[in-house]
């Protein structure tokens, strides 16, 4: 179990990490791919402008096409590192009191939302298509109570797997309510001690 305070900036006393998740492994290796294909995309216009003989370096073939392919480089270089932090910065996180959902909008700005345990409703896996059965990874719905009424988990590892840690650490923490509730009970009930000194 990970250190909280190593992940967030609000851990709560005695809370600690049960699951720390991203997505699948697979799904930043086929992003990656998607940018490796695309790369060889110059190439290809390069061997394609030589064949049909209208490509000339000292000309202004040459240097269009310099000036293009280096702009193209630049914005894959872009989506690709887009594409990196976006899986890196996008995380799940459940505690042993709480569902926190960081997800990462664009460079500059980040969106953090969080549940209790005990606000869970239901929670549903929805794992579709040849490779999300093949590798083992779809969404998980949680549905809560309140204002924010569903967090989606997308495209985890291990579906299945995370919905029993989560139901096992809501029922754990339902139980641990519970009893502190019941103590505070018979504390507040329990008739005040008097002494007398004769």
């Amino acid at each position: 179990m990970a250190n909280l305070a190593d992940r967030l900036h609000n851990p709560r006393p005695g809370e600690y990490i049960i699951l720390y998740i991203h997505r699948h492994w697979i799904i930043l290796f086929a992003s990656i791919m998607k940018y490796v294909l695309l790369a060889w995309v110059p190439i290809a216009v390069y061997f394609g402008l030589q064949i049909q003989g209208m490509f000339d370096w000292q000309g202004l073939s040459g240097l269009l096409f310099i000036l293009g392919s280096s702009l193209f480089y630049l914005y894959v270089w872009l989506f690709l590192f887009n594409s990196l932090l976006d899986h890196y910065l996008d995380v799940w996180l459940v505690t042993n009191e709480r569902i926190i959902n960081v997800e990462q909008i664009n460079l500059f700005s980040r969106l953090i939302s969080e549940k209790q345990l005990d606000k869970m409703q239901d929670i549903t896996v929805i794992s579709k298509g040849f490779w999300p059965t093949i590798f083992n990874y779809g969404d998980v719905h949680i549905q809560t109570a309140g204002s924010l009424e569903r967090f989606i988990f997308r495209q985890v590892a291990n579906p299945r797997k995370i919905v029993h840690a989560i139901t096992d650490a809501a029922e754990r923490y339902r139980i641990k309510f519970e009893m502190d509730f019941e103590d505070n009970n018979q504390n507040h009930d329990k008739p005040a001690s008097i002494s007398t000194n004769e």
